[in-house]
């Protein structure tokens, strides 16, 4: 919600997180068809039914249009479908931190329909077979390292200037790399005290924290997944950062 704060607010960009109708259940049923050959043409369709007036609207006002949400994860190259101008962001969290923040969404619950929608296992997936006995903390980590994975691999085949990769902390403290990108899209000279006021705001409140201990936190998770998301966090970490 921070990053999309700041698009927000920086003049040339019109910014949307998670707009409706959203995109949930599109992301969710390209991930579950991801291993199979996807019919491309009913992601383009849909997803230009469902953001027109998005676009139209940043087309009239000249702006670039820019959607903020996890779920598009899955739907990126549908996107770049649609135009020859794009650019992606990748903000690479922390895994603990991400962790952290889904245990406060009550990520895996089913208490929200956002949940309904949420990525897991299908059938023939690792962790399928034993995703139901794994505690939540193991499934929001199996998340941050499947969903990475999944941009890892996407990115591999994109023009290097069509990506950028950023950690949480170039967004949330206004880094000069994250400044100078928002410049160089947009054409203009933003200032940090011009965006400041937006990162002032807390916009994700945590009720929810992990122990400080750094043991008790390794032993929070199934074995097998803490492999797996350290195998992907090695990946992404030596992916270059802007």
């Amino acid at each position: 919600m921070t990053c999309q704060k700041i698009l927000e607010a920086t003049p040339g960009i019109l910014a949307h997180h998670e707009p409706y109708p959203k995109l949930f259940d599109l992301g969710y049923l390209k991930y579950l068809l991801s291993k199979k050959q996807c019919t491309r043409p009913f992601f383009k369709s849909e997803i230009i039914n469902r953001r027109r007036k998005y676009f139209k609207s940043a087309n009239l006002t000249k702006q670039f249009y820019a959607e903020t949400s996890p779920h598009i994860t899955f739907l990126i190259d549908d996107f770049i479908s649609i135009t020859e101008e794009f650019k992606i962001v990748w903000l690479v969290r922390n895994p603990l931190d991400f962790v952290t923040s889904a245990l406060n969404r009550n990520y895996y619950t089913t208490k929200s329909y956002n949940d309904t929608w949420r990525i897991h296992p299908f059938m023939g997936y690792n962790f399928s077979k034993n995703w139901s006995s794994l505690n939540l903390p193991s499934k929001c980590l199996w998340l941050w390292a499947e969903t990475n994975k999944y941009i890892f691999n996407l990115i591999q085949s994109l023009p290097d200037d069509t990506v950028h990769i950023f950690q949480s902390s170039d967004i949330f403290l206004l880094n000069d790399n994250f400044l100078n990108f928002l410049n160089e899209v947009t054409g203009t000279k933003i200032k940090r005290s011009d965006l400041e006021k937006t990162t002032a705001v807390k916009h994700n409140k945590q009720n929810i924290s992990l122990p400080e201990n750094e043991d008790l936190k390794v032993s929070l998770f199934d074995e097998r997944v803490l492999k797996y998301a350290s195998e992907i966090s090695s990946i992404v970490c030596a992916e270059k950062l802007e």
